[in-house]
């Protein structure tokens, strides 16, 4: 395609840029209205790369969560890509643009399909120096060297519309594809096309890996010094690690980084959605990491993963690379290729072709959404199933906030009457009662006009577990704090937001301001810490155990002969990083050996029983508390510890 058809692919997509912020400014009224001290995490945020995953104690299936909220968020104007949503446009474009026969001195047939992808536009799109369309064309002569004659099926899979939530339009180039690949078995080299094609169009799909690797080909040039990225769409979606790294091995000098298979380090952009600095710096530590094996060269086998690992020598200012820059990104076919010696990786020339007979845009989509038409009982089983533990966090390359995030797609879903019933009755509960178990006797209060502090013991303690209610006014009385319990406390609200009732939990949350506000502010409970602490506004809140460890010494602690192991509340551990001190406050104690977890502390697994899981889902919720308690008793510990009733209950 010559520089005058770029322009016209530019100008085309300037033209339908302003018209989709035209059509943003008429869906301003219908934006969700924001909420008060509502701090959800952001959608935008997330790569679906499936990190997450690895570590999740419920095996929630976050990419489908990401895919319908950014349908929705996108249905109020509210989803924004990266670099002024230029590229998810672009993204949008693509699926449009029925380019033809851009590959070329390629001997073609009906042997076998070859799905190249898209490539070629990126080129265009990007005008750099590197040569993107250069993977699917080694592809393409690799398979002309094995001895087949592919058929060439051009197209784009809609995986950027598909993980952007353009839902819509992705269901009609869906339909386009399998009118060119249904039936036939396909040979894809681009780990987002073999996904796609594999697992949401249902075809007949092979790895380009797998494929070279059955026939067994004779490798001449494999003096390259490799090194392989796991693409997130074939490894932790497909569970293809060994064949890329096999067929690396025979056709390079092959050698690993420290991040491998399913604890690699994405590439850290998806869907064009979330090029920021957290992605930036996890894209230079990737390049640091291949740096370190003495490779020359970061192979990976997805398109997309070239292009963004690629972004970091155009992003990083020259004295900044720290020599990274000599780490220089193939695709895995362009390393076969060389090897087989049929494709030239250093060649300056562009490896796509395309007259301008032969491509077209399709006609632009007029959509409706209807958000309906993609909610099923998979998706609401999914969205009450995160524990808000945020283990997901620690693990994520971008740190996203996947709690704040599912609160929010739960709201969505609760507007709409979705809810798990049992939801529905604690909230009806709460704002009938003041607390979450619905007993008629509000807390129970100790009026001090004088008190210096409040306790506020929280639904579990004052209706449940009266040992830890009755526990901490004897702490506070020895150490003679001045404190009061307000007549009229009720719920923190913690369930109603992690389970998407928000407009009941603004209500109780003004409630609870006004009798708390200008005191210090004690809870015994972690989920009532995290609560009043990050989702109220101008509260002085601490825990029980921040006042225990300062006056530790006033304490009158007798002899405890017993064997003991700390549970992490998620809310206190990972939400705050209370991880030494309630330690430390157990090793006081006389007599105590105090035995850890196999996880603990930031990688410690959850109770299982925030987020609403326990009442909505308590078969998992007692199945997670079962393996703490069972790795307990295989440990010998006389007693399981923790800084949170709810945990303990």
């Amino acid at each position: 395609m010559s520089v005058e058809d770029a322009e016209k692919v530019q100008n085309e997509a300037a033209e339908r840029a302003a018209e989709a912020e035209e059509n943003a400014m008429d869906q301003e009224e219908k934006k969700t209205p924001e909420v008060e001290g509502c701090e959800f995490g952001d959608v935008v945020d997330c790569t679906t790369c499936k990190r997450c995953a690895v570590v999740c104690p419920t095996e929630l299936d976050l990419e489908k969560i990401v895919r319908i909220h950014r349908y929705i968020k996108d249905s109020y104007g509210q989803v924004k890509g990266s670099h002024r949503d230029v590229f998810r446009l672009a993204s949008k474009l693509s699926g449009m643009a029925d380019a033809q026969g851009w590959l070329t001195s390629i001997d073609e047939g009906d042997d076998i399909v070859f799905f190249p992808g898209c490539a070629a536009l990126f080129d265009l799109m990007l005008q750099r120096d590197t040569n993107y369309s250069g993977n699917a064309k080694a592809a393409a002569l690799t398979l002309n060297k094995l001895g087949y004659k592919p058929e060439i099926v051009y197209g784009c899979c809609g995986h950027d519309l598909y993980y952007s939530g353009a839902l819509d339009e992705f269901e009609v180039l869906k339909e386009e594809m399998m009118g060119k690949l249904k039936g036939k078995k396909i040979v894809v080299n681009c780990a987002e096309g073999y996904h796609m094609l594999k697992n949401i169009y249902g075809l007949d799909v092979v790895g380009f890996e797998e494929f070279v690797l059955e026939h067994e080909p004779e490798f001449t040039n494999t003096e390259l010094k490799t090194t392989y990225h796991d693409p997130c769409r074939y490894g932790r979606y497909n569970d293809v690690y060994d064949a890329p790294r096999e067929l690396l091995d025979l056709a390079s000098d092959f050698r690993e980084m420290e991040n491998i298979r399913e604890e690699a380090i994405c590439c850290s952009v998806s869907a064009w959605m979330n090029c920021n600095k957290y992605s930036r710096d996890t894209r230079k530590k990737r390049l640091e990491e291949a740096k370190a094996t003495g490779a020359d060269y970061l192979v990976t086998a997805c398109t997309k993963c070239s292009i963004h690992l690629d972004c970091i020598h155009f992003e990083l200012n020259s004295e900044d690379t720290e020599g990274l820059e000599d780490v220089k990104i193939l695709g895995l076919a362009q390393v076969v290729g060389y090897a087989l010696g049929v494709y030239d990786p250093f060649k300056e020339e562009k490896d796509y072709e395309v007259p301008e007979t032969a491509g077209k845009f399709l006609e632009p989509l007029k959509v409706q959404k209807n958000v309906d038409q993609f909610i099923d009982d998979d998706l609401l089983n999914n969205a009450f199933l995160c524990t808000t533990c945020k283990n997901c966090t620690i693990v994520c390359p971008n740190h996203h906030d996947t709690a704040g995030m599912m609160e929010a797609f739960r709201y969505e879903l609760v507007k709409k009457g979705l809810g798990p019933e049992k939801h529905d009755k604690i909230s009806k509960a709460i704002t009938k009662t003041g607390n979450a178990f619905g007993e008629k006797e509000p807390m129970t209060p100790k009026p001090n006009e004088d008190a210096e502090y409040v306790y506020y013991p929280g639904c579990v303690a004052n209706y449940r577990r009266g040992d830890v209610y009755d526990a901490t006014k004897k702490i506070l009385d020895l150490l003679d704090i001045n404190y009061e319990i307000p007549e009229g406390l009720v719920c923190c609200g913690s369930v109603l937001r992690r389970a998407g009732h928000e407009d009941e939990f603004q209500d109780i949350r003004k409630t609870n301001t006004e009798l708390l506000k200008g005191k210090k502010v004690i809870c015994s409970c972690s989920g009532c810490y995290a609560t009043l602490k990050k989702d109220y506004e101008g509260l002085d809140i601490y825990h029980i155990t921040d006042i225990v460890k300062e006056n530790i010494d006033k304490l009158p602690l007798k002899e405890v002969k017993k064997k003991v192991m700390y549970h992490d509340p998620c809310h206190l551990g990972r939400k705050f990083e209370y991880y030494d001190i309630p330690r430390e406050i157990i090793e006081a104690v006389p007599g105590v050996e105090l035995i850890a977890f196999d996880k603990e502390k930031e990688n410690a697994q959850c109770c299982g029983a925030g987020g609403g899981v326990k009442s909505a889902k308590p078969d998992i919720a007692n199945n997670l508390a079962k393996q703490k308690m069972d790795e307990a008793k295989a440990k010998g510990a006389d007693v399981v510890v923790s800084a949170c009733p709810f945990c303990e209950l």
